[in-house]
């Protein structure tokens, strides 16, 4: 190869690295343009798709928007009062189709004052007055007006409310009213108020109490036998409630709610209320009010004292004359007998005891052993059967002695006793009383002693009225058996009024039914389970206290609300 082959070719490859370096740069400029151009294309897509974001999001607002505005107009114009907005120089701005209606406008009052749109002078002055000091005082103003019309139609009530409208900046830019027509509840109050004078004068006129009641026990209605039985007058009486006007309703008020629920009228007979130291009774008739959005209740009270006193009177003398012929019979025949039963049970009883030497001597001679015997009677329950008709025997003997005691009056010595002692006396014999059959622990019963200091002393025979106490106690106590988890307590309240002593004895038992509680010193009467009560109980107390002694027994008890026993005894007897 020559010197110049080789010169040429060198030339030829210094040509072609240069090209190469050429083309080389020139890729590398064409890269950094074509992702000069991808940049700018994303940014731009990206800006693109902010700008169709924030046009389709005000697209959605203006369209929310006309939503509202429509909204906002099919409320106005649906509205039944007259709403409108007025600028700082009164003009209308905004009206619904009710404006127009209520002032018989026949077009548009927007961009006008009332003045423009109404001639009536007295009407637009009104207006334009009440404009003027809404916006002076920057304070809403609510009235009412009565707007004579010039022409046929008859006046109308309006009541009108107008209020100041500021802008954002704060700054006063108009008023703003709202005009209800109460034309029509103007008349229906007139006429309401004309039905309740005539109402109230029936209501006066009825012989019974009458008080009406809301569904909260609040007194809606008061009549004029009310008000001179409680000695509150009307205007006291009414919107307070019941239990605080009328004490002695108050236990009715979960009555008059189980009216309501059952839309039926209910009626409690000869309720029994003390007032001072007498004793009064009242029927009591409930009837529900549950329409028309009314609910409450008429109480109808009559006071039927008389009648129950006479009804009680009659009723208990002829029981008591008729209990003493038939004690006395009964008590005589069964006395004898009874006895002879008793004596020879005992006798069978001590013949069989093998520590008795004639029961030895005669069993040797026919050859028995008398442990053997004893054995066999204890397998086979014999003793405890001659146990238990000892056990009825002794039962039946003092059912005996009961009933001797209505067929003749006892003689006894009197002598004066503080009644508070023989209470606690009693209650001290009672707190070891554990009754096996019905399983009440006289222990367990909560005790609230309300005693006078200076009660005197009370001529009497205290084993009776201990008896009576103890009947009383023990009654209340079998009240209170098996209430579940709640306490059992007893309220003994003892306190002089007048010429007597008063011994209450209260529980929070089950409480007794009108019929239980006006037989509850019936003899031989009890709600108690065949075997566990003879009905004696109350009955001998009731001869005790009002026979023996010349004072009072009396009972006053619901259903679920407990009991309460008050006695009287008076502080002289006849002859001292």
């Amino acid at each position: 190869m020559t010197d110049d082959s080789a010169t040429e070719r060198q030339r030829l490859q210094m040509e072609l690295d240069a090209l190469r370096q050429q083309v080389a740069e020139e890729s590398k400029q064409y890269q950094r343009l074509l992702q000069d151009s991808e940049a700018r294309f994303q940014a731009l897509t990206e800006r693109a798709s902010a700008l169709k974001a924030e046009i389709d999001d005000r697209c959605r607002q203006e369209a929310a928007l006309r939503e509202s505005e429509r909204t906002l107009r099919a409320i106005l114009d649906h509205s039944p009062i007259a709403i409108y907005l007025k600028d700082i120089q009164s003009r209308f701005v905004l009206t619904n189709s009710k404006l127009e209606e209520v002032y018989g406008l026949r077009c548009s009052p927007i961009g006008k004052t009332i003045s423009d749109i109404l001639e009536h002078s007295l009407i637009t002055e009104e207006f334009e007055s009440v404009d003027k000091a809404v916006m002076a005082n920057q304070t809403p103003i609510e009235y009412e007006t009565v707007v004579h019309w010039p022409d046929s139609r008859p006046s109308t009530d309006f009541l009108t409310v107008k209020f100041p409208i500021f802008d954002a900046d704060g700054t006063l830019s108009g008023v703003g009213g709202f005009d209800m027509d109460i034309t029509a509840r103007k008349r229906a109050t007139k006429e309401l108020r004309r039905l309740r004078h005539l109402l109230a004068n029936i209501v006066d006129s009825m012989p019974s109490i009458l008080v009406g009641v809301d569904a909260q026990g609040v007194v809606t209605q008061w009549n004029r036998k009310a008000a001179s039985a409680t000695g509150v007058e009307v205007g006291n009486a009414m919107g307070r409630p019941l239990e605080e006007v009328f004490p002695r309703l108050g236990a009715e008020l979960s009555r008059v709610h189980k009216a309501m629920e059952s839309r039926s009228p209910l009626s409690h007979d000869k309720v029994m209320t003390r007032v001072g130291d007498k004793v009064r009774y009242d029927d009591i008739v409930i009837y529900p009010l549950v329409s028309n959005g009314v609910v409450g209740a008429v109480i109808r009270v009559d006071d039927v004292t008389e009648r129950v006193r006479i009804e009680e009177m009659m009723m208990q003398t002829e029981k008591m004359l008729s209990i003493g012929g038939l004690a006395a019979g009964m008590a005589h025949e069964i006395n004898n007998p009874l006895a002879g039963m008793l004596q020879n049970a005992q006798l069978i009883r001590n013949r069989l005891k093998p520590t008795v030497p004639k029961n030895r001597d005669a069993a040797a001679a026919c050859s028995l052993d008398l442990e053997a015997v004893q054995r066999y009677l204890q397998s086979r329950g014999i003793d405890q059967m001659l146990e238990a008709i000892m056990d009825a025997g002794g039962r039946a003997a003092r059912i005996v002695e009961n009933m001797l005691s209505f067929s003749r009056k006892s003689r006894f010595t009197v002598s004066h006793h503080d009644m508070r002692g023989l209470l606690d006396q009693t209650l001290e014999l009672l707190s070891s009383d554990y009754d096996l059959k019905v399983q009440y622990d006289f222990r367990a019963i909560r005790m609230h002693r309300d005693y006078q200091q200076d009660v005197p002393t009370v001529p009497c025979e205290p084993n009776q009225i201990q008896q009576v106490f103890l009947n009383l106690l023990r009654n209340a106590a079998q009240a209170m058996h098996g209430m579940g988890d709640r306490q059992p307590e007893l309220w003994l309240r003892i306190h002089q009024d007048g010429e007597s002593v008063f011994m209450e004895i209260r529980d929070n038992g089950i409480g007794m039914n009108e019929e239980t509680r006006f037989r509850v010193f019936e003899p031989f009467f009890t709600t108690k389970d065949v075997g566990t009560g003879t009905g004696l109980g109350l009955a001998v107390s009731y001869f005790i206290i009002t026979q023996n002694h010349g004072g009072d027994i009396e009972v006053y008890s619901a259903p679920d609300n407990g009991t309460r026993f008050v006695v009287r005894l008076p502080l002289s007897r006849e002859g001292e």
